[in-house]
């Protein structure tokens, strides 16, 4: 909550609709009966659609709410698993859940993977799957204008991709005119520096697990390639707003990261940032429903609410 009416103001509950002005509840009664929902309520699922035919990686999950009519936002989900592993429907069922009961569309998306591709493959993608939404996705109902991406971990790392890296014709081959800007972003305990300079951890050992998985060349063939690639190089001025956050005990990204990344953010852009930094707390936690996992959510919710009110496209006015 602390976060909230820091990055959105004070009195930012007061734009919410009226059910999402009340405290973050710690958790929802019984809610540890049901520890990690593997179905997503209330909604009409179509699975595996293609969103490019070049790569067979390239297919999505639509998640549209049953009982609330279209056009519906669409939160764009990017699964986590150090680029080289993971499923689009492995994580963020907690999210889902409470998104599509407020009307959002979820997009989920699988991409290409290491060490068979490279990057910039992962962020060329994610853009893909935007693309995808704004040219065909309004046949399903989903509004291209108002889109957010979230991830965690490294769908954290390519979410924030989505809106720090625009208009890097790099990131969009053989579509470079294509307009993905986005309204929003959330990026929960995600990596921001492929090089390791911003951490915790050691830069060296770092720059090799991610030689070995992701990228293409050793960094010092192509410093530029790996700083291109990485959110904490891509400051700009029109950034959307971001929510980020991240656990002090994180084993697998340095919560340092995330503070640097909070100051950068707020430093280069004039843009809203949200920072949430969660003491003695680990990756992953938000999978399952508990005091932590659940008041997340609520919070997710409620930015998204005030994204959806408040948000305009990234890089135009009004």
């Amino acid at each position: 909550e602390h976060a909230l009416a820091e990055g959105l103001g004070e009195d930012y509950r007061r734009l919410l609709p009226a059910h999402l002005q009340g405290p973050i509840a710690r958790q929802r009664p019984l809610g540890w009966l049901r520890p990690m929902p593997l179905k997503v309520a209330g909604c009409r699922f179509h699975g595996d659609i293609p969103y490019c035919e070049e790569f067979a990686e390239n297919t999505l999950d639509l998640y549209l709410p049953e009982h609330r009519p279209g056009p519906w936002p669409v939160l764009l989900y990017i699964h986590g698993g150090a680029f080289f592993m993971g499923d689009k429907r492995q994580q963020g069922r907690l999210l889902y859940n409470q998104a599509v009961a407020e009307g959002w569309a979820v997009v989920s998306i699988n991409y290409r993977l290491g060490p068979d591709h490279r990057m910039p493959a992962m962020i060329v993608d994610t853009r893909k799957a935007i693309h995808w939404i704004r040219s065909e996705g309004t046949e399903c109902g989903l509004d291209g204008g108002m889109i957010v991406s979230a991830g965690e971990s490294a769908g954290g790392f390519l979410a924030l991709m989505t809106v720090l890296g625009h208009g890097d014709p790099c990131f969009q081959p053989g579509f470079e005119e294509a307009d993905t800007r986005l309204q929003g972003c959330i990026s929960l305990y995600a990596p921001n520096d492929l090089l390791g300079m911003h951490g915790c951890f050691d830069a060296e050992a770092y720059q090799a697990f991610n030689l070995k998985h992701v990228m293409p060349c050793p960094a010092q063939e192509d410093i530029e390639l790996w700083q291109r690639c990485s959110p904490m190089y891509r400051m700009h001025d029109d950034i959307p707003p971001v929510f980020v956050l991240g656990g002090t005990h994180d084993p697998l990204a340095s919560v340092e990261e995330t503070r640097q990344l909070a100051a950068a953010l707020r430093q280069s852009s004039s843009g809203t940032v949200v920072s949430a930094i969660y003491p003695n707390t680990t990756h992953a936690f938000d999978q399952t429903r508990s005091s932590r996992g659940e008041p997340t959510m609520q919070a997710l919710i409620r930015f998204l609410a005030w994204v959806r009110i408040m948000g305009k496209p990234q890089g135009l006015e009004g």
